[in-house]
């Protein structure tokens, strides 16, 4: 029997967070698995931690973690931190991959040592995206494949199961300075450290919210992501060239 620690990242989300925990919670009625539910907030600058402190007081299965804003991949590393199970499941706040994919994320879990959602397998959809996100995620997987030799189709989604004691291995030696690059640094040493990877097709629905660009960021946005993505292979090869760091690495031929 798998015991998970279920992680969500929180950030000014008090509009949408009685939905998701309303959604959440329909859902864990038949989840058959021993679990805790973790909610991080990330420094939010509306009423996202008292309403979730709130939910605390209901349910005794929710532990609230929260700091500074520094970011939702520093908010996961804070929940698996603090994670109390082997396996740790990670959602996003809007919910834009439907946790009923779960039970067949975890059937390949006795295989595979990560197992995450794909928005661009063959069988995925992307639902509802504005013109501007689906235009930058475009360019960003373009970039990611001129940069890197890799079989993963989406390295950046956060919706992931993954096996804690490699997670917190990993995590502690990331290098990248955008923490919005850490989720595929952390997919990329996966990778070459020789875990077993599984990826899933999923429906993602993006949800209409203030992460939506406008005119004038989309051109920063590009930038920053660009800028980030390099830092993340200039990080991948200033680590290889560490004597200690290939004797450990089973396969790094996509650099």
């Amino acid at each position: 029997m798998y015991n998970f620690s279920i992680i969500i990242p929180l950030y000014n989300e008090s509009i949408r967070l009685p939905n998701l925990i309303l959604k959440l919670s329909e859902y864990l009625k038949n989840f058959e698995y021993n679990y805790e539910l973790i909610l991080v907030d990330d420094g939010s600058e509306d009423n996202t931690l008292e309403i979730i402190k709130s939910f605390q007081q209901t349910n005794k299965k929710i532990k609230v973690v929260s700091g500074p804003h520094i970011g939702q991949f520093h908010s996961i590393i804070k929940g698996i931190e603090n994670a109390n199970n082997e396996y740790s499941i990670i959602l996003e706040g809007d919910l834009s991959a439907d946790p009923k994919y779960l039970s067949q994320m975890i059937e390949y879990l006795p295989d595979y040592d990560l197992v995450t959602g794909s928005r661009y397998l063959n069988n995925s959809k992307v639902l509802h995206k504005s013109v501007s996100r689906d235009l930058l995620s475009k360019i960003f997987i373009i970039l990611f494949f001129s940069l890197f030799k890799s079989k993963l189709s989406d390295p950046q989604f956060s919706f992931k199961i993954y096996k804690n004691k490699f997670f917190l291995e990993i995590a502690k030696n990331l290098l990248s300075r955008s923490d919005g690059m850490k989720s595929t640094e952390m997919m990329l040493y996966h990778e070459a450290y020789g875990y077993k990877i599984k990826e899933i097709p999923i429906d993602y629905s993006f949800v209409e919210s203030d992460r939506n660009l406008p005119k004038g960021k989309i051109f920063y946005t590009l930038k920053t992501a660009t800028l980030g993505l390099l830092d993340v292979w200039k990080s991948c090869k200033k680590k290889y060239k560490n004597d200690n760091f290939k004797k450990k690495v089973t396969r790094f031929n996509f650099l």
